[in-house]
This record gives C-alpha cells, sequence and structure tokens, in this order.
C-alpha cells in the first residue's frame, strides 16, 4: 500500500511544483550509480557551476556515497525528496527518468544520455504484446519533451528515433560520457583484485546477460561462459600461464557462473569492480558476444573476440538493429583449440582485423571523446 501511495504521489505531485530551481537531477535505475550519468555527475561536481544530485535509492548505498561525495544523493521513497526532484530544471537519465510522470515536462530539460549503442533492440522496438504497450505509455510521457538525446554517431539517429519515439532533431552526436574516461583513468586492475600473478597481458571477458534481461521473451538458457564442447578449464589455464595471460570474468551482477576462480582466471564482476569503464583501458582484448561495451572498446583501437553461439536464438528473441556479421570486426571461434588461436593471433598481430575495427569504429563513434564537457555546456546554454 505504501508503495501505492508513493508512485501516485510522484505521478500527480508535478502537478504542484513547477520546474524552477537551478538544480540538475541524475538517476540511472535509482539503485545504482554507472555508466554515463555517473561519468557527467561527476564532472558536474567539479565543474561545480549548478547544483547536482543523484538518486539512489538503496539505503546502504546511499550513505556509503554520501561519505564518498558530500550530500548529494535523493530517494524516491521521501516525499521532501520528491519535491526537490519535481523542482529541478533538468533531468539526466541513461536508463529511465527519476519520476514516472506527464507533468511538468513543457519548462523542464529532459536529457537522455542512454548507455550504449544500440546494436540490439532497445525501447520500444525490443519488447512485444503488453510489454510493449507499458514501454510505449512511458516513453509518451517524455518523448516530445525532450531536449536531447546524446548518441555516439549521427548514424545511429533514426534507430534512436523509432526506439524512443523521439524527434530526431533532439538527437545530437554529443557521444558517451563515460568515454573520456577511456583516456584519463587512474586505475588499474590492482586496485581491484590483489593477488595477482605476474601478467604480461589480461583479457575482459564480457558477454550478455539473457534470461533476466528479456523476462519471458527469452526462451533459452543463461549466458554461457566458454561455450565449447571441447572446454577444459585446466588445459586453458595452462596456456594462460604458459602466456602469462590474465583473465577476467565479468558475468552480469545477478548471474552465477559457474567456472572456478583460479591463479590465471579471476571474478571481475560488478561485486570486484562496480564501473568497469574506470578501467577498461587496461585490458588487451575484449572476449563478448552482443554486449555493445565493443563500442567503446574499439575506440581504444585494441582487439575484440566474439562469442556468438547462440546467434539465430538471439536474434529471435532479442533482435538485432545491424547485421551482425558485418559490424562485429574480430574473429568467431566455435571451440576451445580455435579459442586459444584466435587470442593468439589476436594478441600477436596488429594488423588481423585492423581495417574492420577502424571502419566499425569510425561509423558507430564519429564522437569518441569530450563527450562530458559538450554536454555539460549543452545544461549550461540551456539553463541561462
Amino acid at each position: 500500500m505504501k508503495y501505492l501511495f508513493n508512485y501516485i504521489f510522484c505521478f500527480f505531485l508535478p502537478l504542484l511544483y513547477r520546474p524552477k530551481k537551478k538544480l540538475v537531477i541524475f538517476t540511472f535505475d535509482k539503485n545504482n550509480i554507472k555508466f554515463n550519468s555517473k561519468a557527467l555527475f561527476e564532472y558536474s561536481l567539479k565543474k561545480n557551476i549548478f547544483d547536482v544530485r543523484y538518486i539512489i535509492n538503496d539505503d546502504k548505498l546511499r550513505k556509503k556515497l554520501i561519505l564518498k561525495y558530500g550530500d548529494k544523493f535523493l530517494t524516491t521513497k521521501k516525499i521532501k525528496d520528491i519535491i526537490i526532484i519535481s523542482n529541478a530544471k533538468v533531468w539526466v537519465t541513461d536508463g529511465s527518468f527519476p519520476l514516472k510522470t506527464p507533468f511538468g515536462h513543457k519548462i523542464r530539460i529532459l536529457i537522455n544520455l542512454w548507455h550504449g549503442i544500440p546494436l540490439k533492440k532497445v525501447g520500444i522496438m525490443g519488447y512485444s504484446g503488453l510489454q510493449k504497450l507499458r514501454i510505449f505509455l512511458t516513453l509518451k510521457m517524455f518523448a516530445k519533451h525532450y531536449n536531447l538525446f546524446s548518441t555516439t554517431s549521427s548514424n545511429l539517429s533514426s534507430i534512436y528515433s523509432k526506439s524512443f519515439l523521439i524527434n530526431d532533431k533532439k538527437i545530437k552526436p554529443f557521444g558517451q560520457p563515460r568515454n573520456d574516461s577511456l583516456f584519463v583513468s587512474h586505475y588499474s586492475i590492482n586496485d581491484y583484485i590483489s593477488d595477482l600473478p605476474k601478467y604480461e597481458r589480461i583479457i575482459l571477458y564480457a558477454p550478455t546477460w539473457r534470461v533476466g534481461l528479456y523476462g519471458n521473451d527469452w526462451v533459452g538458457e543463461d549466458t554461457k561462459f566458454f561455450p565449447f564442447s571441447d572446454f577444459n578449464q585446466d588445459i586453458l589455464e595452462e596456456y594462460l600461464k604458459k602466456n602469462n595471460i590474465l583473465l577476467c570474468l565479468r558475468p552480469h551482477h545477478l548471474q552465477k557462473i559457474e567456472i572456478k576462480n583460479s591463479e590465471w582466471i579471476k571474478n571481475f564482476s560488478s561485486d570486484v569492480c562496480n564501473e568497469v569503464m574506470d578501467v577498461i583501458a587496461k585490458f588487451d582484448l575484449l572476449v563478448t558476444d552482443y554486449s555493445s561495451i565493443y563500442f567503446d572498446f574499439l575506440i581504444l583501437n585494441k582487439p575484440v573476440l566474439f562469442l556468438p553461439y547462440d546467434l539465430k536464438l538471439y536474434e529471435n528473441n532479442v533482435g538485432l538493429n545491424f547485421d551482425y556479421q558485418n559490424v562485429t570486426p574480430g574473429p568467431k571461434p566455435t571451440s576451445q583449440s580455435e579459442f586459444i588461436y584466435e587470442i593468439s593471433k589476436l594478441l600477436d598481430d596488429e594488423s588481423y582485423y585492423k581495417t574492420e575495427r577502424h571502419k566499425t569504429n569510425n561509423f558507430f563513434n564519429e564522437i569518441k571523446y569530450g563527450s562530458c564537457q559538450k554536454i555539460h555546456k549543452f545544461i549550461i546554454e540551456n539553463l541561462d
């Protein structure tokens, strides 16, 4: 009953409170601080030009973040905070907006940074049936009032326009704020994992989560790490040890993997490292399947290996916006022996798939750096 009252209160309160304060509200999913909203929030804090707040409903996390950043965090569980959110002039998100309400947006600045390049279907295009109707109604609350939807490339504008029901004139190639950290990160792998062997190179294995993300629409099994019929962890570890290669596995935070942690294969989940972009530049090779993380990694001009072991199932259940084979510049091994061979080839031969990587990178990453500055400037100009 309490949550129902809170929902109704959030829906109608903006009728009473019109945005007027030079306050900028950031949010992702109300329980995490990550991706583009985190990067721009931190940038805005340093600039200290306007008041910024981030929404975190998790009480323990909010207390922890207050100790790190100061009293800059709100919750939609408290009426006084909902009033502040309703009164804010700017809402910035890369997930969902802080309050699900259709009111007050005409004089509010709405900015969506999103959280990845849309290789797969997103927004209204990623759902069907009643879920699609729910997403449609939610998007309609905000769509016509957008001031900015930031994309990494003008080549993606039509996809975002269809997916989020936005006028394509509001979609601008300002890039992803989180990618600025690709060039200025001060973190290392040792900051997250203490018992490291003396490795020479390091691989990040970060596949897409399947089951929970797509709910009943997903009919297959959850993500498989090392989806090879000849998978043998001992042989793989022997190869890694011989070549001084550290392999870090990054599952979704709700997924458990049945791969034992060892000297050369380490867990690098969000429990170990909350924001992988803080350290992604330290990796020499990325292994993934359909995760848009590889588009960010291409900016570094480093190799990518793909494991699309259930491509047909994924295309049928989730859907892709592009021909997978044409936009994935890297080998796609189907056995462990091929997997090991391709890792060596990618790490030792800089020219291997280099031309394909440049082509894909230039198409999807028109803007590679300076996104925080561009979007921060946009907010200032629109506030003035």
